[in-house]
Parts: C-alpha cells; sequence; structure tokens
C-alpha cells in the first residue's frame, strides 16, 4: 500500500512538472510572435512615414518655379512675315521680310529674306545671302555697346570712323554718327538711345552692293519693334 502511494505521489509530480514546462514554452513562443509583430509594426510604419515624406509636395518648389517663369522675358506677338515695298534704282520692288526675336535682346527685328540674322546675347548682326550666297562683310548690326567699345571693334575690323553732322538714316534718337573707312568699303554706325538704353546701330557693305544693301538695310530700321516703350 505504501509502495502504491508512493508512485502514485511521483507520477503527480511528473504530470505537474510537464505541465509548467508546456505553458512556459507556449508563453515563450507567444513572446516571440509577439516580438515579431511589434517589429513589423513599426517597419511598416517606418514604410508610411518614407511615403507620406515623399508624396508631399514641398509648395516653396512649385513658387519657385512660377517665379522662374515669371522672370523670363515675355517676346511679342508678331506676325511671323511680311510683304514690304522697297526702292532699288528708282524703281519699287516686293520683298519678303522674317520676323527675328530673341529673350535676350530689346527688340524684335524683320529681316529681308535674302539676308542672314544672327542673335548673341542680345546683339543681332545681319550679313547679306543674296542668290544664296553669304557675305559676312556686307553686314547690318545692332549692339548694346558704349560708343567706345563699338568703335574699338570696328577699328579691329579694320575700319576707321571719323564723325559727322549728317545722318545717314532719320535715327529720331541719335546722338552721334560716324563714317566708316576702308579700303573697297562704305558704311555707317550711329549711337542710339531708346528709353533707358544705349546701343550702336550701324553697317558697312562693299561698295559694288550699293542701292541693294542700303534699301535693305531701311527697311530693317524701319521694321524695327522695340519691346519696351
Amino acid at each position: 500500500m505504501q509502495l502504491l502511494k508512493a508512485l502514485f505521489a511521483m507520477l503527480l509530480t511528473f504530470f505537474l512538472l510537464t505541465a509548467c514546462g508546456t505553458m512556459d514554452d507556449d508563453n515563450e513562443e507567444n513572446t516571440g510572435t509577439n516580438d515579431q509583430t511589434e517589429d513589423m509594426t513599426s517597419d511598416e510604419d517606418e514604410i508610411d512615414s518614407d511615403d507620406e515624406t515623399d508624396s508631399d509636395d514641398d509648395p516653396s518648389d512649385d513658387m519657385d518655379d512660377e517665379e522662374t517663369d515669371d522672370d523670363q522675358p515675355s517676346l511679342p506677338d508678331l506676325a511671323e512675315e511680311k510683304t514690304v515695298t522697297m526702292q532699288i534704282e528708282g524703281m519699287e520692288e516686293t520683298i519678303q521680310v522674317d520676323l527675328h526675336q530673341d529673350e535676350a535682346a530689346d527688340f524684335s527685328v524683320y529681316v529681308p529674306e535674302d539676308m542672314l540674322a544672327e542673335f548673341d546675347d542680345g546683339n543681332i548682326d545681319i550679313f547679306t545671302n543674296f542668290t544664296a550666297t553669304l557675305n559676312r562683310d556686307a553686314r547690318f548690326f545692332i549692339y548694346e555697346e558704349d560708343q567706345d567699345d563699338m568703335l574699338e571693334l570696328l577699328n579691329a575690323q579694320g575700319f576707321t570712323a571719323e564723325g559727322v553732322e549728317d545722318d545717314a538714316f532719320v535715327y529720331t534718337n541719335s546722338l552721334a554718327e560716324w563714317v566708316l573707312a576702308k579700303d573697297g568699303f562704305t558704311g555707317r554706325v550711329s549711337q542710339q538711345t531708346h528709353g533707358d538704353e544705349t546701343f550702336m546701330l550701324g553697317y558697312h557693305y562693299p561698295v559694288e552692293y550699293g542701292d541693294g544693301f542700303s534699301a535693305r538695310s531701311a527697311i530693317i530700321v524701319d521694321e524695327l519693334v522695340w519691346h519696351k516703350p
């Protein structure tokens, strides 16, 4: 009888110990699962936070873009081409002129179709291209330069400049004018004002170009459109 009681006590103790061990294992597994769940939740929160940060547009960026667009000068809306008349050796002729514009320039200009225009930092050179033959020696120009710099540039090209009282064109805002001299060439350059701006306007060409160049340069001056009053 005593032996049976001892065996029963041992079995009861064994079962109790086994049950405790199982509960501890279950608790550890639950704890590990909870930890993993918390880690995943934390990672998802971080991802959501990053997504929200990336998706939020900075209003200042849009404002900067708008300010940049506003800073860009707006060019006047003008006809791309038109037909004008000119006088060559006493005869009236018609010719097509094409619009040329540049955001760095203070003006738009219409150029006869048989001439080539090139803008450079707000300045323009216009060369003859008669019968599709480009001649850079026959040149009309408008430069935003002061008097001394312009005359120095022309001197470097072999021209001498002598001040005169009469004007080659009717320059309503002409401050001074010079005759350009070079072997085989004729030309003029004038210091002009428009508003608060001072610029140099002139031309030179081989003498054999005669009336053809003069008539076209008069058109360029007459059709000049300033962007500001």
